[in-house]
């Protein structure tokens, strides 16, 4: 996976991944009690919250983990995040514990992810789809 070299609109932000593992530096750093933590919040949660960057480029919504949870996991257990804009079928927010979560619905998976100035990037991409001809 690697991180768009052009874009629309970039954001900090948080996706929640499924079926995320520690890898070997990682169960290092968490240590037992961690990775106890991390099986429970995946049940809770529904997955594993990552820090990255999202982006809106010409024709797809692209999720890039940050460098620190990329060492930190199983490279096998990271999906490849690319929602191409044809597919997205809606874009919503619900709510969460302390900031509303961003919901990229496709056929195939939500994305669900949040940070800051996730209404403006929402816009953008809703506005993208719209010229795309997708629906919103």
């Amino acid at each position: 996976m690697s991180r768009p070299e052009t874009w629309i609109e970039k954001r900090f932000a948080q996706a929640l991944l499924q079926g995320v593992k520690p890898g070997f530096v990682g169960k290092r750093f968490l240590g037992l009690d961690g990775q106890i933590s991390m099986k429970l919040a995946e049940k809770v949660a529904g997955g594993t919250w990552l820090n990255g960057e999202i982006f809106l480029t010409n024709d797809a919504v692209v999720f890039y983990p940050s460098v620190v949870d990329r060492t930190l996991v199983r490279k096998d257990s990271l999906p490849e995040l690319q929602l191409l804009l044809a597919e997205i079928e809606s874009v919503s927010f619900r709510k969460g514990a302390l900031a509303k979560i961003m919901e990229l619905i496709t056929a195939d998976l939500t994305l669900s992810a949040r940070g800051l100035g996730m209404d403006s990037f929402a816009d953008a991409i809703k506005a993208r789809i719209g010229r795309e001809g997708g629906a919103t």
